[in-house]
């Protein structure tokens, strides 16, 4: 296949597709050895200019000593030149959008004969979508029953509940001590494991094992030794019981109604119920949502670019290491190998999602309409605090146009198909 007319001519590039797999595609460029020499004499001109070498005034060393000295520089510019003219005709020829820098795998440049190079181009995956109408989905309802009110209403009541000496003398179950303890090893106190008036929740798990079943039928005041693990270490504790406390909820009252802000119980339960109804509709749309991407994605299998995927998962790792505020040292190990096994199949389904829907809406011809880039705009005004904030908006969307037409659109993309959903 030719670049240009003429493809028996000695003084035109050519090129051909070599191998497509998946969405790797290579390709041979040559270019006529005059033109490659012309690109050199270019090349040599410029670098002549901008040479620094001992006993030439700058941009005067001859041409000769230039390459002589300067070759490795004069054969890479050569190379950049040559490829930067030429390979993107040959990808517009071929049909070939780039995802990633091609990148050219074998250099062929000898003076006196033609350039000839092989080039690596990533390319977006090349599919039909399938089976994105009549997604059979079921639907299933979170209702605001009485179980569930109670639940949040106990939850309520939990979250402002307060602490008070027990009328009981011995440590149980459901209490919370209130502990002095002193860490004893080699029969010798501990100055690492100390504490004074520590709170134990009785009725939860503890990080110290052993400790809570050693509390257990203590009495207000006795100390004892318990022995316990800490960090895998046997040790023994010195413990005194300084105070043993029960937790009270409020009573499930017009008062309590009224803290909440309410004038009454059962307007805070009819606010309860509308709030867990809400929840649960949201609910039923993730689900519904999660069945119409699983259903995609069975139906569209398609190799991926290798590079994007690594980039996504690259940057999404970083930020997980960032907010987690994982030390290097920790994160270079087996650590980070681990959290990639379980993040690439994450970042492989949204990078094929994204290819699926645009792929559905070039098909059903979606777009994002100026009306809907206002509409998505005005609302977002809508929530700036200050004209300042605003006028942020405001440029953020005159500087990510395309992106928001493409957040939009898929955003109507995916309508579509919830749509056309086959809802039981």
């Amino acid at each position: 296949m030719a670049l240009f007319a003429g493809i028996g001519s000695s003084d035109k590039p050519t090129f051909k597709k070599l191998k497509e797999n998946g969405c790797e595609v290579s390709l041979s460029l040559t270019i006529p050895a005059a033109m490659a020499q012309d690109a050199q004499h270019s090349a040599l001109a410029r670098l002549q200019q901008r040479a620094r070498l001992p006993g030439f005034r700058p941009g005067k060393a001859p041409l000769d000593i230039v390459k002589k000295n300067l070759e490795g520089r004069l054969r890479q510019e050569v190379i950049e030149d040559l490829l930067e003219k030429h390979l993107p005709s040959a990808l517009k020829e071929l049909s070939l959008e780039p995802v990633a820098t091609p990148v050219a795998t074998s250099i062929s440049l000898e003076d006196g004969k033609p350039f000839k190079a092989e080039i690596k181009i990533e390319i977006p995956p090349r599919f039909v979508p399938k089976d994105y109408a009549k997604i059979s989905v079921k639907k299933t309802p979170h209702p605001a029953d009485e179980e569930s009110i109670v639940k949040r209403l106990t939850d309520l009541r939990e979250a402002h509940s307060r602490l008070e000496k027990a009328d009981e003398e011995i440590v149980g179950a459901g209490h919370y001590a209130v502990i002095d303890y002193q860490g004893i090893q080699n029969g010798k106190p501990s100055p690492d494991i100390k504490g004074e008036a520590e709170l134990v929740d009785l009725s939860s798990e503890q990080l110290t094992e052993g400790l809570a079943q050693g509390l257990l039928g203590m009495k207000r005041g006795e100390t004892k030794e318990i022995s316990v693990k800490i960090q895998d270490r046997a040790v023994s504790l010195s413990t005194t019981i300084r105070e043993i406390k029960k937790k009270v909820l409020p009573e499930l009252d017009t008062e309590f109604a009224k803290d909440m802000g309410f004038a009454s119980l059962d307007e805070l339960k009819a606010k309860i119920k509308e709030v867990i109804e809400e929840e649960g509709r949201k609910k039923t749309e993730e689900e519904i949502s999660a069945q119409i991407e699983k259903s995609l994605l069975e139906a569209n299998k398609f190799p991926l670019p290798p590079s994007m995927i690594s980039h996504r998962l690259e940057h999404r790792l970083e930020r997980i290491k960032n907010q987690m505020r994982i030390p290097e040292e920790q994160w270079a190990g087996k650590m980070a190998k681990e959290l990639e096994a379980k993040v690439r199949p994450l970042v492989e389904s949204e990078l094929r999602m994204g290819y699926i829907l645009a792929a559905v809406a070039e098909k059903e011809k979606i777009a994002a309409t100026d009306e809907d880039i206002k509409s998505e705009l005005d609302k977002d005004l809508g929530q700036a605090k200050t004209p300042a904030d605003a006028e942020e908006i405001k440029k953020f969307y005159a500087h990510r146009r395309e992106d928001i037409a493409a957040m939009l659109r898929e955003r109507k993309t995916l309508a579509f198909i919830r749509e056309k959903a086959a809802i039981a």
